[in-house]
């Protein structure tokens, strides 16, 4: 990450949708998941569709990146990240070789 040109914070909020009779996220409703601390399983779907499509536009433009759910991980550390967020990371190089990929298998 340190090596990108940039890196692209993509964060959803943590709360319910309120989708009745749905249990996706392991509880009976929305209340339970709520009251539990939980997080919706409909916020990491998002988040997921929304990291995709942001990696698959960047790949588009011949840019290399890679999601990474380690720099979302450390993005509440931030003083301008939201603390109540799901986070990840898509650091983002243009480059003659992929940084974040090493493709030689043969190591020294």
């Amino acid at each position: 990450m340190r090596d990108a040109n940039a890196v692209v914070l993509l964060g959803v909020r943590r709360r319910t949708r309120n989708v009745p009779h749905c249990g996706y996220c392991g509880f009976a409703d929305c209340t339970a998941c709520k009251e539990a601390g939980a997080s919706c399983a409909f916020a990491y779907v998002d988040l997921g569709i929304a990291a995709s499509s942001a990696a698959a536009v960047a790949a588009a433009a011949f840019a290399d990146c890679r999601i990474m759910f380690s720099i979302g991980n450390t993005a509440p550390l931030l003083p301008f990240a939201e603390q109540d967020v799901i986070w990840l990371g898509i650091p983002v190089s243009i480059s003659g070789k992929n940084i974040f990929f090493d493709r030689n298998i043969f190591h020294d």
